[in-house]
C-alpha cells in the first residue's frame, strides 16, 4: 500500500486521533475535536483526495479548552465535551469546570455541526468564542510526504455576514472551496496570517441556560442548507440507516462482551468505510490515507466480509469491472484485463503529477477478482449473476497468460513499467517490502509465493465458474491449469533441504528464501499437499516468526528485521486472519486456537477493542499492550474485515455450491457460546448456535433456516 512518510510528528496525536466518515466526506482531528493549524499528522477535512481544513480550533476568551469526553470513533456522529480552565472575566475569577461546551458533528453529503455552551457558575458570565479555520488545499499524497514543483494559487477567502468561503485554484484548474454557514452570525469574521479566518462570538451566558451556535460545511458548490432546522434531522437519519445496515447483516451474538464490542466494532467500521461511487459501492481501504478504491485491499474485504452481507460483495465486483484495464498503457502500468490498483481524484492526479486515474500497479488484484467472484458463486449460486461477469472473467484469465506470465514459464510475475509507479507490486509494497534472508533486493521480474497460490486459487475458481456457465471446454482447460501450477509450483518454490518454500522467484528464476509471513498465506488456497502444509505451519509458530500477539511479516532472526517497520517484522491483521483460514483448512486447530487468542487479547488492550492496520511485531510480554504502528490506519477495511474472517475459520463454516458446511468448530478458551442469525446462503438463510460444552467440545446446532438451503454439520 506504500509509507505514508509523516514520522516528523507528535505521535501522540496518532494515537489518539478521532476519525468520522460518511460517503467521500472524512473528518480525522484530534479527540477533543480540534485541528491544529499546519498539524503535521495528516488530521484534516477530506474530500476526493483533498485536504478541505487543515486547521480548526476553538478558543475560549483567548484560551485552549480543557477535553472531558469523546466519542467519535463508531458512526458519522461525534460528541466532544469540553470545559473552561481557570479564567478571571471582568475583574471575577471564573473556576476551572464550570462552563460546558459540547460539541456534536454528523456528515450527511455535508458536514453539521452543532455546539451547545452552559454557564454552570451562580452568575452570570460574558465569554468571547472564537472559531479558528484554515485551509491548505493539500492533496492526499502532499500531506503523506510528497514534495511538488509548484502548486496552484490561493484566493483571498470570502468572507461575507454568516457565510465564509475558503477557496483555491488547482493546476488542474478545478476551484475547490470551503464553504461554511454560521447560524446565528458571528459577531465578526476576520482574515488573519496564514490564510486563516476566525469567527467570534460574544456570548452572555447566564445561569444554568442552554445557548447554541449551529454550522454547515460543504467542500463543493452549491446552497448550504440552515444548520439548526436540520441538525437533529441529519443525525436521526443517520442512526436509521445504521440501523437498517445491522439488520441486512448477519447478527452475531456471543457471550463475551469485550468480543461482542469487537464485533459490533468491526462492523460499524466496514459500514463507515464502505462508499458510494458515480461508478459503484465498495469498501474503501482505510482512513484517513486510503479513503479511495483500492483493488486489493477492496477484494480482500470482500472475501473477508462473505458471512456477513454476501449480496454487498457483488457491488465490489462490479465497481472494478468498470475501470477493468483496456489498454497498454505504461505510465499507469495498465494492460488488457488488469484490475486496478488504486484510483484517486485529487488535483495531483487530475494534473497528471501520478499516473492514479487510475494506477494499475498491483500483481494480486486481478487474482482476487477471481477467486472472490468464485466464492460470490458459492455463497449467492446465482448462475444470472455470473453471467454478468463472463467478459471480465474471461479478459482476466486472458491478462494472466499475456501479461501475468509474460515469460510463459506458469507463474505470474510484477515489474514496474511506470516511472511514478511501485517498485514492489504485492500487498508488501514498500519500498524495502520483498528482501531476501540477507537483507538483499531480488532483480525483477519478480514471482512471489502468494502469488502463485492466488493463482491456483482463481485458476479453480475459474474451472468451476466456467462448468457452471455450460463451457466445459475452458472448464477443463482452468482444471488443467491448476493440476500444471500446482506441480511446477511444488518442483520450484518447495525445498526438500531446507524443508520450506521460497519466498520468491527473481528475475533470473532463481529463488530466494525469507522467513516470512507470506508462505503462511500459501495455506488457504490448498495448492501444498499436507506434508509440506505441516512444514509451513510448524515454521510460523517458532518464536522467531509468532509474537504471542500474531505472526510477524519477518522473522526476528533476519537481518532485515524491524518491529517498528511497515513490512519487516510488524503485524498485520488480516494477513493473521488469511493464514487463520489456512490452519482451518488444514485442520491445525490447536494452532488457529493459538493465533486467534493472541489476536483477540491484542484486541483487548487496543482502544475501542479495534484492531488497526498494523502494529508493531515487539514481543509479548506480561500485561503490556502492543505497540502501535504510529501512521497505521484505523479503521481499516481489511483489518476490520479479519475479524469475521477469524470468526469464520473458528467456526468451521464452508459454503460450497449453495450448501452450507460445519466442521469441527472450535471456540478458545474465552468464548462459550456463539450465535448466528440471518446468515445468508443462496435464496435462504440459516440461524446457528455454538456452544462449548463442559468436556471442550464445541456442538453446533440448526435453529432454523428459510428457503432451500442445505446445512451438513460435522463435529
Amino acid at each position: 500500500m506504500g509509507r505514508p512518510d509523516v514520522y516528523q510528528t507528535d505521535l501522540a496525536i496518532y494515537r489518539r486521533r478521532a476519525i468520522i466518515k460518511a460517503g467521500q466526506l472524512t473528518l480525522a482531528s484530534q479527540v477533543d475535536g480540534q485541528i491544529p493549524w499546519a498539524n503535521r499528522a495528516g488530521l484534516g477535512l477530506y474530500h476526493n483526495d483533498t485536504r478541505f481544513l487543515s486547521g480548526w480550533e476553538l478558543r475560549l476568551n483567548g484560551t485552549r479548552l480543557l477535553s472531558l469526553f469523546s466519542s467519535a470513533r463508531q458512526s458519522p456522529i461525534s460528541q466532544t465535551d469540553l470545559a473552561n480552565p481557570k479564567m478571571r472575566v471582568d475583574g471575577r475569577v471564573v473556576p476551572m469546570h464550570t462552563i460546558h461546551l459540547r460539541v456534536n458533528r454528523v456528515i450527511q453529503g455535508d458536514l453539521y455541526q452543532r455546539l451547545r455552551i452552559m454557564n454552570f457558575n451562580p452568575f452570570p458570565v460574558t465569554v468571547k468564542l472564537e472559531m479558528v479555520f484554515g485551509a491548505d488545499f493539500a492533496d492526499i499524497f502532499e500531506v503523506r510526504g510528497a514534495k511538488r514543483p509548484r502548486r496552484g494559487r490561493y484566493l483571498a477567502p470570502q468572507l461575507n455576514g454568516n457565510r465564509m468561503a475558503l477557496r483555491y485554484e488547482g493546476r488542474d484548474g478545478q476551484l475547490r472551496q470551503t464553504q461554511i454557514l454560521f447560524r446565528p452570525a458571528p459577531r465578526s469574521l476576520r482574515r488573519v496570517r496564514g490564510r486563516r479566518v476566525v469567527a467570534t462570538f460574544h456570548l452572555r451566558l447566564r445561569p444554568k441556560v442552554r445557548r447554541y451556535l449551529y454550522l454547515g460545511l460543504r467542500t463543493q458548490t452549491g446552497d448550504m442548507r440552515r444548520g439548526e432546522s436540520i441538525f437533529e434531522r441529519v443525525v436521526a437519519q443517520t442512526r436509521v440507516a445504521a440501523r437498517r445496515w445491522q439488520r441486512g447483516s448477519t447478527q452475531i451474538s456471543v457471550d463475551n462482551d469485550v468480543y461482542q464490542q469487537m464485533l459490533w466494532q468491526a462492523q460499524d467500521d466496514l459500514r463507515i468505510l464502505t462508499t458510494t461511487y458515480p461508478q459503484g459501492v465498495l469498501p474503501v481501504a482505510g482512513l484517513p490515507w486510503y479513503d479511495c478504491p483500492f483493488g486489493r485491499d477492496s477484494l480482500i474485504a470482500a472475501w473477508q466480509t462473505l458471512m456477513l452481507r454476501p449480496q454487498r460483495v457483488v457491488s465490489t465486483l462490479e465497481f472494478l469491472a468498470s475501470y477493468q484495464g483496456r489498454n497498454v498503457d505504461s505510465w499507469r502500468d495498465e494492460e488488457p484485463g488488469k484490475i486496478l490498483h488504486e484510483l484517486r481524484s485529487g488535483e495531483m492526479a487530475r494534473s497528471g503529477e501520478i499516473p492514479h486515474t487510475p494506477y494499475y500497479g498491483t500483481v494480486d488484484a486481478t487474482l482476487l477478482f477471481i477467486m472472490v467472484l468464485g466464492r460470490v458463486d458459492s455463497w449467492l449460486q446465482n448462475l444470472k449473476l455470473i453471467r454478468r461477469f463472463e467478459t471480465p472473467l474471461r479478459h482476466a484469465l486472458r491478462w494472466i497468460e499475456q501479461y501475468g506470465d509474460a515469460d510463459g514459464d506458469g507463474f505470474v510475475e510484477y515489474q514496474r513499467l511506470s516511472s511514478k509507479g511501485l517498485g514492489n507490486q504485492c500487498w508488501k509494497d514498500s519500498h524495502d517490502g520483498i528482501l531476501d534472508e540477507r537483507g538483499r533486493d531480488p532483480k525483477p521480474p519478480i514471482a512471489l509465493v502468494e502469488v502463485q497460490a492466488y493463482l491456483y486459487d482463481a485458476y479453480v475458481a475459474s474451472g468451476r465458474l466456467f462448468a457452471r456457465l455450460g463451457d466445459q471446454v475452458m472448464a477443463k482447460t482452468c482444471q488443467q491449469r491448476a493440476k500444471a501450477l500446482q506441480a511446477r509450483f511444488l518442483e520450484q518454490f518447495w525445498s526438500e533441504t531446507r524443508g520450506e518454500l521460497a519466498f520468491g522467484l527473481d528475475g533470473k528464476k532463481r529463488p530466494f528464501f525469507a522467513s516470512v509471513s507470506n508462505m503462511g498465506q500459501v495455506l488457504a488456497s490448498g495448492i501444498l499437499p499436507a506434508r509440506q502444509a505441516r512444514g509451513v505451519i510448524r515454521r510460523l509458530f517458532r518464536p522467531e516468526m509468532y509474537s504471542g500477539w500474531g505472526i510477524r511479516t519477518r522473522g526476528s532472526k533476519e537481518p532485515a528485521y524491524n518491529p517498528m517497520s511497515y513490512h519487516n517484522g510488524s503485524v498485520w491483521p488480516h494477513d493473521n486472519a488469511i493464514i487463520a483460514e489456512g490452519l482451518r483448512r488444514y485442520g491445525a486447530l490447536r494452532e488457529l486456537d493459538t493465533l486467534l487468542t493472541g489476536l483477540f487479547d491484542a484486541a483487548v488492550r487496543l482502544e475501542s477493542f479495534r484492531l488497526p492496520e498494523l502494529f508493531c511485531g515487539f514481543v509479548r510480554r506480561g500485561g503490556a499492550a502492543p505497540v502501535i504502528y504510529p501512521s497505521a490506519c484505523s479503521p481499516q477495511a481489511w483489518a476490520a474485515g479479519s475479524v469475521f474472517q477469524m470468526l469464520q475459520a473458528m467456526l468451521g463454516i464452508r459454503v460450497e455450491a449453495g450448501r452450507l458446511f460445519v466442521t469441527k468448530p472450535i471456540l478458545p478458551h474465552w468464548l462459550k457460546t456463539v450465535r448466528l442469525r440471518n446468515l445468508h446462503i443462496g435464496k435462504g438463510a440459516a440461524e446457528l448456535a455454538f456452544e462449548r460444552k463442559a468436556s471442550g467440545v464445541v456442538r453446533c446446532r440448526l435453529v432454523r433456516k428459510r428457503g432451500p438451503i442445505q446445512v451438513l454439520i460435522y463435529e
